[in-house]
Formats: C-alpha cells, structure tokens, sequence
C-alpha cells in the first residue's frame, strides 16, 4: 500500500503531463502511486502515458463531465494513506517534497505554499496573501488561503467533489473536510510549483459568483456578502502588488 496517491488530470495537454512526469520521478521517496485520468485527449498525451511505463500506477482515457468528475475518478482509484492531485503542468517544487510530506504525516490536511509560473516559465513568485500558519475552517470565509496543489488530504476524509460546482469546487471540498474537525499542519516551504491561466483564472467573473455561492452556503449569506466587498475594493491592488 503507497502512503500517498498523487492524481493527475489532464486533457490535451501532453507537454505539460511530461513536466509533472519529470517531476514525480525525480522524487527520492519513491512511497507512492501516481494515478492519471486523462479526458480522452487527440494529442501525444495518450502515447506519453504509456512511454511511463510502470510508473504510472493506474491510468483512465475517457470523456468526463469536468474537472471535478475526473478528480471523483482518481479518487475512486485511489489507494494511498494521502491524495495530492497535481494536475497537468503542476510539478513538485524539489525532489525531496514527498519525504518532507512523509515527515510531518498524520494531520488530516498536510498544506504548503505555492509558486506560480506562466505557461512559459516565467516565475510569478509565490501564491498571493502567504498561507497561515494554522490553517482552520475560519480562514476560508474569504476563499482558498492555499493552493489546492499544495494540499494534501488524508484520504479517509476526502469527499467526493460536489460537481454542482464547476470552478470552486475545490474551496467546497476544502471547507467540507475542514468542517469535520479535521487537523491541519503546515508543511514548511514551497511543495508545488503550478501554470497560471486555469479555469477560475481565465473565467473570473464567473469564478467569483460561483465563489459567493459556495461561501454564503457554508458561512452565510451577509457575512460572505461583506467579505467579497472587501475583496473588490482591494482587488486592484493585489494584482499590482503581485503582478498578475
């Protein structure tokens, strides 16, 4: 049995599944399974999962309906203590990550911080606002304080995602295993190293309605409604801060 599943979802995006490979085998704890579930791509993707050989753990090519349908899937599949999805083009930021993951286990949520890169590998420094140093169900009100690639959750209390969500799906399946009690524990450092321009990046209005949804069911409608005021009035000086 591995201590961790490492899941990736990928569609038509070969180059970037290669960069993840690179990654995962560089790794000096070895303690893992690594499992794809691919949309059905048309490019090399296909080929490159089988040049992988048995490094791939398991692996699935069919049409899904999203992102988080296909997250479901590897969940399903999984067989690790621990789930880490990082999809596509996400890399593990060093070689020694998974050993420092397996040094702090036995939290229900391992986390970490989070560099963001452009397409090109251009570095756009580390994930906006830090991470805090005990992440607990409050630092959600506002939305996801870390990364979901620098996230890793016990799998015995990991749900599946709620596919209503279509882009924050990921900050309901965070604030659902917060809300069981569960305990956190910050991995020191960068773990993960990931592509700017996904879903909520590239639909940003739309990510931000979904957001408020997904906040005022969890916390309340006027409590959420004050938060993203906030949020707004703040929002273009982040970006300038931050340069994306």
């Amino acid at each position: 049995m591995p201590w961790l599943s490492v899941i990736t979802v990928t569609w038509n995006a070969g180059k970037a599944l290669q960069k993840t490979y690179e990654s995962l085998r560089n790794q000096d704890n070895k303690n893992f399974e690594w499992i794809i579930i691919d949309g059905g791509s048309s490019d090399e993707t296909l080929s490159l999962i089988t040049s992988f050989g048995d490094f791939v753990s398991k692996w699935v090519s069919e049409k899904d309906g999203g992102i988080y349908d296909a997250m479901n899937k590897g969940l399903s599949l999984a067989t690790g203590d621990y789930v880490w999805f990082l999809n596509a083009g996400d890399c593990a930021s060093d070689a020694e990550v998974i050993t420092r993951l397996y040094k702090v286990n036995g939290a229900g949520v391992l986390y970490g911080d989070a560099k963001m890169i452009t397409p090109e590998g251009k570095d756009l420094g580390l994930r906006r606002g830090g991470v805090p140093s005990t992440l607990q169900l409050s630092d959600l009100r506002t939305g996801l304080k870390v990364s979901h690639q620098a996230t890793i959750v016990k799998r015995s209390i990991a749900p599946e995602y709620n596919l209503k969500y279509k882009i924050t799906g990921d900050l309901d399946w965070l604030i659902r295993i917060l809300k069981t009690g569960a305990s956190t524990k910050s991995v020191n450092g960068i773990i993960c190293v990931f592509e700017t321009g996904g879903v909520s990046g590239t639909r940003y209005r739309e990510a931000m309605i979904e957001r408020y949804n997904c906040l005022a069911f969890h916390f309340g409608i006027f409590p959420t409604l004050f938060a993203h005021i906030w949020i707004i009035i703040k929002a273009p000086f982040v970006r300038l801060f931050y340069r994306y």
